[in-house]
């Protein structure tokens, strides 16, 4: 939707994650990175309850079953 933005997890975002930038060859995008993950709290939007509302009730749940071939029978349910 216009205006909304995705709000990521940011858990295990720290500072080595610009190191491992540097480490695979990302220097150039150290600042974009900088711009997308060092914000402050008082910048993410807050969500209207009318959105959480929404969300909440079409939130849906996925069950996988442990086995050796998960990865195929996944990548062939989307087929």
């Amino acid at each position: 939707q216009k205006g909304m933005i995705p709000i990521m997890p940011l858990s295990g975002v720290d500072s080595k994650l610009f190191e491992e930038a540097k480490e695979i060859g990302l220097e150039k995008q150290i600042p974009k990175l900088e711009k997308l993950f060092m914000i402050n709290s008082d910048e993410i939007p807050k969500s209207s309850s009318k959105d959480v509302d929404l969300a909440i009730k079409t939130k849906k749940s996925v069950t996988v079953m442990i086995g050796p071939n998960n990865v195929h029978d996944i990548l062939d349910s989307l087929e």
